[in-house]
């Protein structure tokens, strides 16, 4: 039997998302990463793709397309902390990848149904 590895904070996340307590999830993410300098907007963005994808198994469309929309705006806060040119170009891409990718999903499903 395999042992969870993950920090107390993600399982409290991930519980928190499942009761659809999201701004505590958030701020649950927030106080773990915020005091460490790591980016908590791109895992709160990961928290949201989990979600639209675990919606969109559960056949909830518009609230998956509401999770992929609100992973979005977290992400793109995560390219708006760049230092750099660079960087930010970089984590501009990466944003549009996220929406690319959760936006392929949701079509997807659509078609589905």
């Amino acid at each position: 039997m395999s042992k969870n590895t993950d920090p107390e904070w993600w399982t409290t996340a991930l519980r928190l998302e499942l009761e659809d307590r999201l701004k505590q999830a958030e701020a649950t993410i927030r106080r773990a990463l915020d005091p460490r300098g790591e980016p908590s907007s791109a895992q709160i963005a990961h928290l949201y793709e989990l979600r639209c994808r675990r919606l969109l198994k559960l056949g909830q469309l518009e609230a998956a397309r509401s999770a992929a929309q609100k992973g979005y705006a977290f992400m793109c806060e995560y390219a708006s902390g760049a230092t750099s040119g660079g960087e930010g170009i970089a984590l501009s891409r990466e944003a549009k990848t996220y929406q690319t990718n959760l936006n392929q999903l949701l079509d997807q499903a659509e078609r589905k149904t």
